[in-house]
């Protein structure tokens, strides 16, 4: 595993991961209604590597938004924003739920990256704005996670 930032980047964190150090990809939901990272990573009996927010959900009640599935077993499931990233066979795959057999996945929203192409995004104008992100990638030998901090950035930066 690599760290390192972009020049003129400092605040941003790219973790890239080489496929062949990873044992297990897991997508799992923390404890309804709104369990932290900590609380989850604390209860893991096998301790995660690297653990991450996926996905939206309501700061309310814990809720997910768009679509979720864990286990095989959709949790939240909308007709909106069916792109975004799951596991199949122990692999990380973009798709659209609901075309791959996937045993977990989660809705990018929005995704900026489709088949190596910048996507122009039309949508999502309600959260263009600076912030703090995750960003998850791959390609056939890496997976990247990157971590976006403060003063953060918009879509069109990232």
């Amino acid at each position: 595993m690599k760290i390192y930032s972009p020049n003129n980047y400092s605040y941003v964190k790219i973790i890239e991961i080489p496929k062949e150090e990873i044992s297990k990809l897991d997508m799992a939901l923390c404890a309804q209604p709104r369990q932290t990272l900590k609380q989850y990573y604390d209860s893991c009996a096998v301790k995660p590597t690297i653990l991450t927010n996926g996905g939206f959900f309501s700061m309310d009640n814990g809720a997910t938004c768009f679509n979720y599935m864990d286990n095989g077993v959709i949790i939240n499931s909308t007709s909106s924003y069916k792109e975004g990233f799951g596991i199949v066979n122990g692999e990380l795959k973009y798709g659209i739920i609901g075309t791959e057999r996937f045993e977990d996945f989660v809705s990018g929203y929005p995704v900026l990256i489709k088949a190596g192409k910048k996507v122009q995004i039309t949508y999502a104008k309600e959260l263009n704005y600076k912030a703090r992100r995750t960003v998850l990638a791959y390609n056939k030998s890496n997976i990247y996670l990157i971590a976006i901090e403060k003063p953060g950035m918009a879509f069109a930066e990232m």
